[in-house]
Protein backbone atom coordinates (compact mmCIF):
# COMPACT_ATOMS: atom_id res chain seq x y z
CA UNK A 1 0.00 0.00 0.00
CA UNK A 2 1.77 3.08 -1.16
CA UNK A 3 -0.01 5.51 1.18
CA UNK A 4 1.08 3.70 4.36
CA UNK A 5 4.40 4.38 6.00
CA UNK A 6 6.69 1.48 6.83
CA UNK A 7 5.76 1.75 10.52
CA UNK A 8 2.04 1.48 9.78
CA UNK A 9 2.52 -1.44 7.44
CA UNK A 10 4.69 -3.27 9.99
CA UNK A 11 2.07 -2.67 12.69
CA UNK A 12 -0.80 -3.98 10.55
CA UNK A 13 1.30 -6.93 9.43
CA UNK A 14 1.99 -7.87 13.07
CA UNK A 15 -1.57 -7.37 14.37
CA UNK A 16 -3.51 -10.32 15.72
CA UNK A 17 -6.72 -9.05 14.10
CA UNK A 18 -7.57 -9.61 10.45
CA UNK A 19 -7.07 -6.51 8.32
CA UNK A 20 -8.63 -6.66 4.87
CA UNK A 21 -8.72 -3.59 2.63
CA UNK A 22 -10.69 -3.34 -0.60
CA UNK A 23 -10.46 -0.83 -3.42
CA UNK A 24 -13.39 1.22 -4.74
CA UNK A 25 -14.45 -1.68 -6.97
CA UNK A 26 -14.67 -4.00 -3.97
CA UNK A 27 -11.57 -6.03 -4.79
CA UNK A 28 -9.18 -7.00 -2.00
CA UNK A 29 -6.02 -4.89 -2.10
CA UNK A 30 -4.47 -5.70 1.31
CA UNK A 31 -4.52 -8.88 3.39
CA UNK A 32 -2.49 -9.32 6.56
CA UNK A 33 -1.21 -12.64 8.03
CA UNK A 34 -3.96 -12.65 10.68
CA UNK A 35 -6.55 -12.58 7.89
CA UNK A 36 -5.02 -15.81 6.59
CA UNK A 37 -5.18 -17.40 10.03
CA UNK A 38 -8.72 -16.23 10.79
CA UNK A 39 -10.38 -16.39 7.37
CA UNK A 40 -8.53 -19.39 5.92
CA UNK A 41 -7.37 -17.93 2.61
CA UNK A 42 -3.76 -17.13 1.80
CA UNK A 43 -2.78 -13.65 0.66
CA UNK A 44 -2.20 -15.05 -2.82
CA UNK A 45 -5.71 -16.53 -2.90
CA UNK A 46 -7.34 -13.31 -1.68
CA UNK A 47 -5.52 -10.46 -3.44
CA UNK A 48 -7.51 -8.97 -6.30
CA UNK A 49 -10.59 -11.07 -5.55
CA UNK A 50 -13.96 -9.51 -4.68
CA UNK A 51 -14.90 -9.13 -1.02
CA UNK A 52 -17.54 -11.81 -1.67
CA UNK A 53 -14.70 -14.21 -0.90
CA UNK A 54 -15.17 -13.53 2.83
CA UNK A 55 -18.84 -12.49 2.95
CA UNK A 56 -21.24 -15.36 3.62
CA UNK A 57 -23.51 -15.95 0.62
CA UNK A 58 -26.68 -15.26 2.63
CA UNK A 59 -25.38 -11.75 3.49
CA UNK A 60 -23.96 -10.72 0.12
CA UNK A 61 -27.09 -8.95 -1.15
CA UNK A 62 -27.22 -6.82 2.01
CA UNK A 63 -23.54 -6.00 1.71
CA UNK A 64 -23.72 -4.98 -1.94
Amino acid sequence: MEYMSIDHEQLIHAMGDAVVVADAAGNISYWNPAATRILGFTEEEAMGRPLDLIIPERQRSRHN
